[in-house]
């Protein structure tokens, strides 16, 4: 698959989280848009900022978050 540069930096900083190839390929699959990819990135990079600790399962809500508010909007 060829992944966009968005993409290949979430990938990074998902296998911090969970170095997991379903994982990781399911979030950038399921967050849909280089958009998407972007607002997950932004929210690891602040997490961080503000020395939150957070996990996959926090990716892997905010993905659905960011589908759901998809699917209201079609």
């Amino acid at each position: 698959m060829n992944k966009s540069p968005a993409a290949r930096e979430l990938e990074n900083k998902l296998r911090k989280l969970w170095d997991n190839d379903d994982y990781v390929d399911g979030v950038i699959d399921f967050a849909g848009s280089d958009k998407n990819i972007g607002i997950i990135s932004q929210f690891i990079d602040m997490s961080y900022q503000m020395g939150d600790t957070i996990t996959a399962d926090d990716i892997s809500y905010l993905v659905e978050v960011i589908q759901n508010k998809s699917n209201c909007h079609s």
